[in-house]
């Protein structure tokens, strides 16, 4: 198997592709990730990233999130993921080296056990949420003067920015980094989302990641400014997002909040919109 590093940045068409080939509503990684992590990574800490390829054909990615993290995507776990392990640890990034995955990936489990990783308990962890789009809740009436609607272009980048940065103060996010975001191939301005206030300003966004072979989205991410929590308007934004997905062909949508106990409330706004939990994820962890 041949190996091509690079980083993040440069090699994220590529990665993009086979996470898009691998997807199953069981899969971890969705393009969508990836296009978000571009985004949300400082330029300067680009981190590094494989592909890996047989026979020309790329069959597997991986990338270092956090310095000691492992983010992989693979065709076949049997046939790529030794490769991407051997990449992951002669790059020595830290004493600890971690991964993540989904606790229903039988496939790749004892692969990273044979190679000397076990699972942290009692780690916080994500919950893997899915929903088909048929019988899809109306997103509901919003107060007089207040609308949902998508984003228009970079005429609405200020405000966008704006929104998310309030809604998950302390934010890197910039105007800068968010036009980043909207030149990526996996991003459509039809399916980035707002509640628009009176006022013009934004309360509440959903950006809605599409994946069109699969039919498959990613709402990833969903923030309300604070001073306008708890009015249905996250709700309201993600339900606008799925709609406009579902009316352009797509028919299931996944999810991915926090699933521990000390960080519910978006676990239980999901739940109400009809997602259900599927999956969780779990890490694996070895020393260097």
């Amino acid at each position: 198997m041949d190996i091509r590093e690079g980083r993040l940045s440069t090699l994220l068409p590529e990665m993009e592709a086979v996470t898009s080939r691998q997807w199953t509503r069981k899969s971890y990684r969705h393009v969508g990730h990836l296009a978000w992590a571009r985004c949300t990574i400082p330029t300067e800490d680009d981190p590094p990233a494989a592909v890996f390829t047989d026979s020309a054909e790329v069959v597997g990615a991986a990338w270092i999130e956090d310095g000691n993290t492992l983010q992989w995507t693979a065709m076949d776990a049997s046939l790529a993921l030794d490769p991407i392990l051997d990449w992951f640890i002669n790059k020595k990034p830290s004493d600890v080296l971690d991964a993540i995955m989904l606790d229903v990936d039988s496939e790749a489990q004892p692969i990273f056990a044979r190679r000397g990783f076990d699972v942290v308990a009692d780690k916080p962890y994500f919950a893997h949420m899915w929903r088909t789009l048929v019988d899809l809740p109306e997103v509901g009436v919003l107060p007089r003067g207040w609308r949902a609607r998508a984003m228009r272009g970079l005429e609405d980048v200020d405000a966008r920015v704006a929104v998310h940065r309030a809604a998950w103060h302390p934010s890197g996010m910039t105007v800068t980094r968010y036009k980043t975001l909207m030149s990526d191939a996996a991003y459509r301005p039809e399916f980035d989302w707002v509640i628009e206030a009176p006022d013009g300003s934004f309360a509440a966004s959903a950006l809605l990641w599409a994946d069109f072979a699969h039919g498959a989205s990613l709402l990833e991410p969903v923030g309300t400014d604070p001073q306008y929590r708890r009015q249905g308007l996250s709700r309201a934004v993600c339900l606008a997002a799925l709609h406009a997905f579902r009316a352009a062909g797509g028919t299931e949508a996944i999810v991915q909040p926090r699933g521990d106990a000390a960080y519910p409330i978006p676990y239980q706004l999901y739940r109400g919109m009809g997602f259900r939990s599927i999956a969780r994820t779990v890490t694996y962890r070895r020393p260097l």
